[in-house]
C-alpha cells in the first residue's frame, strides 16, 4: 500500500491569520513510503523437553509437554482458544491421533493444566472429552498475549492415575486446535503445526 498526492489541487491552504489562499508548489506525484499488510500469524512446535519419562501413579501436575508458540512480525496476536488433545500409544506419531481411540487418555489422566512459565494459563479441565479417534481438552475464553516476533513456552500439566501404567502422549492434531486474532487488528490469525501435527513425548 503506497499513499501519494497526485495533483496540485489536491492540496488547498491558507494562510492562519491572513485567510489567504496560498500557492501549493512542488512536483506531483508524491509517495509516502510503501506499507505492507500482514496477517498475524502463530506457528505451534513441540519441544525436545521434557523427555520421555515414567512418571509414578498417582503424580500430581506430572509436565508432560512443552509446546512452543512462535507470533511473526506482523502484530501481536491473542491466542484465545488452545484444544490439547491426547493418546495413549507406544508412539507419539501424530498419526495415532487419526487412528481409532483404542486406550483412552480419560481413563488414565485428569486435571489438565497449561501454564505460561509459572503462571497457569485458562481453568484447570478436570476430565478428557472421549472422542472417535483420540480425546481432548479445550481451554477456551483465553487471553494469551504473543508479543511479535518472541515466543513463548506453553508446559501441558496434568494428573496420572492411581490404577494403570499405560503410556500416554498429547499435541495438536489440526490447525483448528489453537485459535487467535491479531491483537490491534482483531484479524484471525494463521495458526501453522510445525510437521502439519505435532506430539510431545510419550510418557
Amino acid at each position: 500500500l503506497i499513499a501519494a498526492v497526485s495533483l496540485v489541487g489536491d492540496v488547498v491552504s491558507t494562510g492562519k491569520d491572513s485567510g489567504i489562499s496560498l500557492t501549493t508548489a512542488g512536483s506531483f506525484d508524491v509517495f509516502a513510503n510503501q506499507m505492507t499488510k500482514g496477517t498475524p500469524t502463530v506457528t505451534v512446535k513441540a519441544a525436545t523437553t521434557p523427555v520421555a519419562q515414567t512418571y509414578i501413579k498417582g503424580t500430581n501436575n506430572a509436565h508432560v509437554a512443552t509446546f512452543y508458540f512462535s507470533a511473526n512480525t506482523a502484530e501481536d496476536v491473542k491466542i484465545t482458544s488452545i484444544r490439547i488433545v491426547g493418546d495413549s500409544s507406544t508412539t507419539n506419531a501424530t498419526s495415532a491421533f487419526a487412528t481409532a481411540d483404542i486406550l483412552p487418555a480419560s481413563g488414565y489422566t485428569s486435571n489438565v493444566k497449561i501454564f505460561d512459565g509459572s503462571t497457569q494459563v485458562g481453568s484447570t479441565q478436570p476430565t478428557w472429552t472421549n472422542g472417535t479417534n483420540y480425546d481432548y481438552v479445550t481451554f477456551s475464553g483465553l487471553a494469551l498475549t504473543i508479543s511479535k516476533g518472541t515466543t513463548k513456552s506453553i508446559d501441558v500439566k496434568l494428573d496420572t492415575s492411581e490404577s494403570t501404567t499405560t503410556p500416554i502422549f498429547v499435541g495438536f492434531f489440526t490447525s483448528t486446535d489453537v485459535s487467535g486474532t491479531g491483537l490491534s487488528s482483531g484479524q484471525t490469525a494463521t495458526i501453522t503445526l510445525e510437521g502439519g501435527g505435532i506430539a510431545g513425548k510419550v510418557m
